[in-house]
């Protein structure tokens, strides 16, 4: 590798460094469900007793903005290693949640103003080419502000790739298969499978340098459930929180009497939402950088809407990420 090519591998790396701290905030974003509840009866055993309900609702909303997070970015073109090919690279991806609503109020350690507009993920990423366009690729991620971990999986097949005369000045075409699983949470079990399929087109520009930009439509499920989750123990500083609520922790007797029955398990959840990305690619020697845009196509929908807040919104994420290929 000469000298500009190792310049290039510095300002890359500086670069996927210093990106997420534009989008940083202070406070704990790990996830904990003991917020998540109401102070309605519960049913239990056939029996009416006063206690806290898991809100399933809320629950529902908290993991379709974060499963979307996690999913995995769309951030390749869609030529492909070549069979001898081998790639090692690091991407991060910022995607925007909405910090003001009552299930991220209620949802984080965080409280406040130190809740962050944002969840960022840094992965480490291989692939290994194959013969006739396959690719296989695994990841491993971290959440920042979090104790929590990714590890994922992806096949890949580029359909269309490399011809560039006569019906070959079609575009490339890929499909990629994904899944990411969260580590590190006690209290959610979240796996976000995802199939995406991407359109390119390489340029080649002066002094060896090859432009690549792609557009992406992606299929996400978000699969989540949650452990058991004493919810009698909630307590917040949040000015802005329902006063209604039980308050297990200001109120002896109900801590006593029924600290052991309020622990609940949330509704499963299952979503599907589809994406977009718009990104490009540029190459030099055996480096790579991408930067991408993705976005929700659809507005998310939840199963119930009891709440008084507003649907769910769309969300956009950034992903930037450098590599080098073997």
């Amino acid at each position: 590798m000469n000298r500009r090519s190792n310049h290039l591998v510095v300002a890359l790396s500086l670069g996927i460094l210093i990106f997420p701290l534009s989008f940083a905030h202070a406070g704990d974003m790990n996830l904990s469900l003991k917020g998540l509840s109401s102070s309605e009866n519960c049913a239990e055993n056939g029996a009416l007793e006063p206690g806290l309900c898991p809100n399933n609702e809320l629950f529902e909303k908290l993991m379709a903005q974060f499963g979307i997070t996690l999913a995995p970015p769309v951030n390749l073109p869609a030529d492909t290693l070549g069979q001898r090919g081998f790639f090692v690279g690091m991407n991060t991806t910022v995607t925007f949640i909405d910090r003001e609503s009552a299930f991220w109020r209620q949802g984080v350690e965080a409280e406040g103003d130190s809740i962050s507009d944002s969840y960022f993920w840094y992965r480490l990423e291989q692939r290994k080419g194959f013969p006739f366009g396959f690719e296989l690729g695994a990841s491993q991620g971290y959440a920042m502000q979090t104790d929590m971990f990714s590890l994922g999986l992806q096949l890949r097949w580029s359909l269309f790739e490399g011809f560039r005369s006569g019906v070959g000045q079609l575009p490339d075409f890929a499909i990629r298969g994904s899944i990411q699983t969260l580590i590190g949470s006690r209290q959610v079990n979240l796996t976000v499978p995802s199939l995406d399929f991407v359109l390119s087109k390489p340029v080649s520009i002066d002094q060896g340098w090859i432009v690549s930009p792609y557009l992406g439509i992606q299929a996400v499920w978000i699969i989540a459930s949650s452990e058991m989750v004493n919810l009698c123990y909630w307590e917040s500083s949040d000015d802005s929180a329902d006063e209604s609520r039980l308050n297990c922790s200001e109120n002896q007797q109900a801590d006593t009497t029924l600290g052991s029955g309020n622990n609940r398990v949330f509704d499963d959840v299952q979503q599907t939402r589809w994406r977009m990305a718009v990104g490009m690619q540029g190459r030099y020697d055996i480096i790579s950088a991408t930067f991408a845009v993705i976005f929700d196509l659809a507005e998310p929908g939840v199963k119930t809407n009891q709440e008084k807040e507003a649907q769910l919104s769309r969300q956009i994420g950034l992903t930037f990420g450098f590599g080098m290929t073997y």
